[in-house]
């Protein structure tokens, strides 16, 4: 029995030591994570790069073309209607097409003679009479300048409706007749005709 007890004891006591050893130190692996870079076909982006931009220059010729026709649309609405700045506004900044030099040319013979109702319109809001009333003038002049071109584009009804504003102006603001008017702007003496137009706006108020 006692060496039986002394067996177990020995055996307790290795166990033990056993138990105390250190356990083995596990090889911690680190594996490096596969990084996926992608491969892009140079030949493919190049073609995407260019459908891209085929479709981006398509869109703007696209709506350049729509915003052309729209301004050539207005521009003979507006000229019909008489309202020949608001077509030159519309023609303004234009490359204008063959198609479409009709309605140009049309609407820049008018507005050679309407751009002096206009500095009239702006002059007189200002309270510069006599710029106003030179204004006046010198569309009768120009009137006379390309009423022939005017002729040749079919558009004489179109000036002589300016001519009309005008003259009506000349009427009811400076109480200037039609013959007296044709014969200020067929003065050739600069002074002469100044001195004119001063008496005329002197003369308003009396």
């Amino acid at each position: 029995k006692q060496a039986g007890k002394k067996g177990n004891k020995k055996a307790s006591v290795k166990q033990k030591k056993l138990n105390k050893k250190p356990a083995k130190k596990v090889k911690k692996e680190v594996q490096e994570v596969e990084i996926d870079l992608g491969k892009v076909n140079p030949v493919a982006a190049s073609i995407v790069m260019v459908t891209f931009a085929l479709m981006a220059l398509l869109l703007l010729s696209g709506t350049k073309a729509f915003a052309y026709s729209n301004s050539i649309r207005n521009a003979t609405r507006y000229f019909n209607s008489h309202r020949y700045t608001q077509a030159y506004e519309e023609l303004y900044g234009l490359d204008i097409k063959d198609e479409d030099a009709e309605i140009f040319n049309k609407v820049q013979t008018v507005m050679y003679v309407n751009k002096q109702l206009n500095s009239y319109n702006n002059y007189y809001a200002v309270a510069k009479y006599p710029e106003a009333l030179d204004s006046l003038l010198k569309g009768l002049k120009r009137y006379e300048k390309y009423i022939e071109l005017a002729i040749m584009y079919g558009i004489e009804s179109d000036l002589d409706y300016v001519r009309g504003q005008i003259l009506a102006e000349l009427e009811s603001k400076y109480n200037l007749s039609e013959d007296k008017a044709m014969q200020m702007i067929a003065l050739e003496d600069e002074t002469e005709y100044s001195k004119q137009v001063y008496d005329i706006i002197n003369n308003l108020g009396k």
